[in-house]
């Protein structure tokens, strides 16, 4: 029955890909060693009784675990954790957010509306490629929707890119503002080994041996970061390599 209700609650408003949210809820509590299961779901539906007493959300509260709000979202953990600043992603709890805590992302929805005018606008899905190309991640640009900083449509499609318009001008100076704003932009080790074509490990090597800089809120290189500019700087070196060793040698 709660099952049913949870589904049918939200059933046209979300993209596909989250209407099976409460299903992966379920099976990932049947699985759990935290016993009786019974207990887990009371505490659930109380939570939901509670942020839906005082709310006139069009969207109810939509809980899920933290790593799989990251996966649907196609966002890292510190990107979950800035839109939780900005009160779009709200824990269930008082522990800090992690991947298994329990979050409720219905602000998110509720923050998204249709525009008519941007509606023949291509999706953030096709618009990808510009993306990866000026290495922003999707994080940044939910970020940006959500916080009013670029403009979009919402329509429910089959995952959140596919549900999202925006307009390709304005998304490129999104994204030259992006750029301009900081000069230690944030890259993951995976992000930073496709641009300078080092394995991940190389990667960790150079920074803890202070080749690569940590950024300043990494003491124990415990984060798997790397700054921007210290990533182009590598990428530049090992051209410059490369071009001395293709010179001719007396």
């Amino acid at each position: 029955m709660w099952l049913a209700v949870s589904m049918s609650n939200f059933s046209h408003q979300l993209p596909i890909t989250f209407r099976t949210i409460p299903i992966a809820l379920l099976q990932r509590h049947l699985k759990s060693k935290n016993w009786p299961a019974i207990e887990v779901f009371k505490q659930l539906a109380q939570c939901e009784y509670n942020n839906a007493a005082g709310s006139n959300c069009s969207v109810p509260p939509l809980l899920t675990h933290a790593d799989v709000a990251m996966q649907l979202f196609g966002v890292e953990l510190f990107e979950l954790k800035q839109l939780q600043q900005f009160e779009l992603i709200i824990t269930t709890s008082a522990a800090n957010l992690n991947k298994g805590v329990v979050v409720d992302i219905s602000p998110v929805f509720n923050a998204l509306s249709f525009n008519t005018t941007l509606q023949q606008m291509p999706t953030l899905k096709e618009l990808m490629p510009l993306l990866h190309a000026s290495n922003i991640t999707v994080g940044k640009i939910l970020e940006a929707i959500l916080t009013q900083r670029l403009a979009s449509s919402y329509l429910p499609s089959y995952d959140i890119l596919t549900s999202l318009r925006v307009d390709p001008d304005c998304l490129l100076d999104l994204i030259k503002a992006l750029k301009s704003q900081s000069t230690l932009q944030k890259l993951t080790l995976s992000e930073a080994s496709k641009l300078t074509g080092l394995t991940e490990k190389k990667l960790l090597s150079l920074r803890e041996n202070g080749i690569i800089k940590k950024l300043p809120w990494d003491h124990d290189f415990s984060l798997k970061f790397c700054s921007y500019n210290e990533i182009v700087k590598l990428q530049k070196a090992q051209l410059t390599k490369q071009m001395l060793l293709q010179l001719p040698h007396d």
